[in-house]
């Protein structure tokens, strides 16, 4: 054999064993699963692409403009772990649609197209986050109304893993580097019915304010703890949320983690591992939160803590340079957690606190006001309302980021004080000034010494500032707003540009004080035919605020003491009875409502505004608190010994007040009387009636309860001397036997 052909030999040898693992290394090489077409990068910072491939394989990314031209290039070599990033500088952001060619050792290994830049946010938090598109109240019509704007709408659907929830060893207790079964989607898609209906109007509000494309990684997950967000490496770098993870029985060793059930919702850095941490190479405009109803019963500083680590921690995995990494996230909407159903605002006061630690990097906005409507396959806990939560939540991230809105949060308390028996509130964050959003402010309460709040009387005196106060309470301690389960009616707002925007925080000026707080008792106030009530995921919804006995009864708009309406009651029978619903029907039996106030042993004095427009005068014979269907008190009149008062046939307005200090068991027939402290535990109240026709035409307006309670004793009236036999001297004794037994018991 020659030299030459040898040669040649040699050479075809060396060149086939050079290319032989070049297509090697080529075919290995991978883009992780959530670089797809119709993604988003954000405008103006590096652009990574990551993937996995040979140690030293050559990976280009080429950026190429809608006619093919190259606009950027970026290189890199796979490390020695197998893993590549390569990145180049992202265009600024607006409506061109780019393409990526991603080459491993020169030749392509993926394409991806319908690219485009814009400001990219983290969505995550548990189910009110997770809510889909396609279950919010008017969906429709919000796509219909995006349609033009669709394309600009950039979404990564990452899966929910529920199916490995409670499986040994199949939840990892360390990070993915990948997200499999990930894609992104335009809104125009199909699959935008499912992403969260809070960052499709949170998204599309952006879109509309920026005049540019917005991404959303779509990351959450309903039922999760704020454990399951934050990593173990950063639960480990600080001892004090490990102590609180410990306390709550979310921390476990690493060691430890495969020996047992592990939960996706419950346990510490899972959602972590799955869903955050393999993201780490976008570059992120911000995020918005939406968590915390899993967490209620964790104390403030608890989560508090927990909060500022995941926003440190998510700081610095994502790599944000400008100070740290702004969030935007929500108070709770309205859901009775337990017995006594205080935990809800509670946190929400917490939540304005959580703020103020950081105002430079967060902002919150409050809901209270959102409808409470929803569908039963979803859960009383899940408003269907979103849009106003996603709408509110891109105004505020105009504010904190993009400087475009003062009210970028919501407003807190600056200060309060006391003077002229009544508190002065002056806040921060009140945009172009405080409003109400209707005729008078709704929503105050306020206390004195001895705790308990009532209903206050509310009025805003400058721009920054409310003065609050109740003619009954001449030195008050503490206010407070919103600050009830149901609480949708209080409405004062910070604005911008002379419009309502953002409802204040929820607030308590003195939370140091053992106090009984205010139980909104929207019936009332006489305007309202409808009350939202919870009860569970079924019943939950609004309800008749009032029925009658012998009587027909509608709201009248034009005719009212004060607020916006008046109770106007049509008799039927010259005895008739009208009473504020408590209960609801569950199968066969009655139930109360959750967040019915069914103790009213603090209260001093009932009030009520009445207006007799017949021919005759009517008489209020009592109003009953009913501890059950045999045992009722009816409190006297104030500044008598009767629980009856007649009101004249003069078309005017009287205020009748009966004091809750006196009240009679089963009628002061008998001359013997209580101390509220039998109120703790009423069943129901009824307000009743007789005329001398039976066609009476009443208004009620105006209900109100007075503190300034005390321990008046058992009582005896001289009214027990106009007995007219033994038998009711007789009857009047057992009565107050019967009271003495009940108030035992109780």
């Amino acid at each position: 054999m020659s030299k030459k052909i040898i040669s040649v030999i040699l050479a075809i040898s060396v060149l086939v064993l050079t290319i032989i693992p070049a297509y090697s290394v080529q075919s290995d090489a991978k883009v992780y699963s959530f670089y797809s077409d119709n993604m988003l990068f954000k405008q103006n910072e590096d652009a990574v692409i990551a993937g996995t491939a040979e140690k030293g394989c050559e990976i280009t990314a080429e950026l190429f403009d809608d006619e093919l031209n190259l606009v950027k290039k970026g290189e890199t070599a796979a490390d020695e772990n197998g893993t590549f990033a390569v990145s180049f500088d992202a265009p600024e952001g607006g409506f061109n649609e780019y393409s990526i060619s991603i080459k491993a050792n020169g030749k392509e290994i993926k394409n991806i197209k319908n690219v485009v830049f814009g400001e990219l946010w983290l969505a995550s938090g548990q189910s009110n986050m997770q809510y889909p598109l396609g279950q919010a109240k008017n969906f429709s019509e919000a796509v219909e109304k995006y349609k033009k704007q669709s394309d600009n709408l950039r979404v990564l659907m990452t899966p929910f893993y529920s199916e490995l929830d409670n499986t040994v060893g199949k939840i990892p207790s360390m990070p993915l580097a990948d997200i499999p079964n990930s894609e992104w989607i335009k809104g125009n898609d199909s699959g935008i019915y499912g992403m969260s209906a809070v960052a499709y109007f949170f998204a599309n509000k952006m879109i509309e304010e920026l005049d540019m494309p917005v991404g959303i990684l779509n990351v959450s997950l309903g039922g999760t703890t704020i454990a399951s967000w934050i990593s173990r490496a950063a639960i480990e770098s600080n001892e004090q949320v490990k102590n609180y993870f410990i306390e709550y029985g979310k921390y476990v060793e690493l060691s430890d983690w495969d020996k047992d059930v592990r939960s996706l919702y419950y346990e510490m850095s899972t959602n972590y591992n799955f869903r955050v941490e393999a993201l780490r190479h976008f570059k992120l405009s911000g995020m918005i939160w939406y968590q915390g109803e899993t967490d209620i019963g964790w104390s403030s500083d608890a989560y508090s803590r927990a909060f500022d680590l995941l926003q440190h921690s998510y700081t610095e995995l994502f790599r944000y340079e400008n100070g740290l990494l702004p969030i935007v996230f929500t108070q709770l909407a309205s859901y009775f957690y337990s017995d006594d159903g205080w935990e809800l605002p509670a946190r929400n006061v917490d939540f304005s606190e959580i703020q103020q630690l950081r105002p430079d990097s967060r902002a919150l906005i409050s809901i209270y006001d959102i409808p409470l409507t929803y569908i039963p396959e979803a859960g009383v806990i899940h408003p269907e309302s979103k849009l106003e939560v996603g709408e509110r939540m891109a105004h505020s991230a105009m504010g904190l980021i993009y400087d475009k809105n003062d009210s970028y949060t919501a407003a807190t308390v600056a200060k309060s004080e006391i003077r002229e028996s009544a508190i002065y509130v002056t806040f921060r964050n009140i945009g172009d000034g405080l409003k109400q959003n209707g005729t008078n402010l709704k929503g105050f309460s306020i206390c004195g010494t001895d705790g308990i709040y009532v209903k206050a009387d509310a009025e805003i005196i400058s721009k920054d500032t409310v003065k609050i106060w109740n003619d009954s309470i001449s030195s008050p301690c503490s206010a407070a707003y919103a600050y009830s389960l149901n609480n949708e009616k209080a409405n004062l707002y910070a604005s911008h540009g002379n419009i309502p925007v953002l409802p204040v925080s929820p607030f308590v000026t003195d939370r140091s004080i053992g106090s009984k707080y205010w139980s909104e008792k929207t019936w009332a106030d006489c305007d309202d035919l409808l009350i939202w009530h919870t009860v569970d995921d079924v019943n939950s919804g609004y309800y008749s605020s009032w029925i009658s006995e012998n009587a027909e009864f509608n709201f009248d708009l034009e005719d009212y003491y004060g607020g916006t309406a008046s109770l106007k009651i049509n008799s039927t029978n010259n005895q008739f009875t009208i009473s504020p619903v408590f209960t609801y029907k569950s199968d066969i039996f009655s139930e109360m409502f959750y967040d019915t106030d069914t103790d009213y042993s603090g209260y001093g004095k009932i009030s009520v505004y009445v207006k007799n427009s017949g021919n005759d005068k009517v008489t209020i014979e009592n109003i009953k608190f009913n501890i059950n269907s045999f045992l009722w008190y009816s409190p006297a009149v104030e500044n008598t010994v009767c629980d009856s008062v007649s009101i004249p046939a003069d078309g005017k307005w009287h205020c009748v007040s009966f004091d809750l200090n006196k009240v009679y068991l089963r009628g002061n027939e008998f001359g013997f009387s209580y101390s509220n402290k039998v109120l703790s535990k009423i069943d129901s109240i009824d307000f009743c009636f007789s005329s001398e026709s039976e066609d009476a035409v009443l208004y009620l307006d105006e209900i109100r309860f007075e503190s300034s309670a005390k321990d008046s004793g058992l009582g005896f009236d001289a009214d027990i001397n106009a007995a007219d036999s033994i038998f009711e001297y007789l009857s009047a004794l057992f009565v107050n036997f019967i009271g003495k037994i009940v108030s035992i018991f109780k």
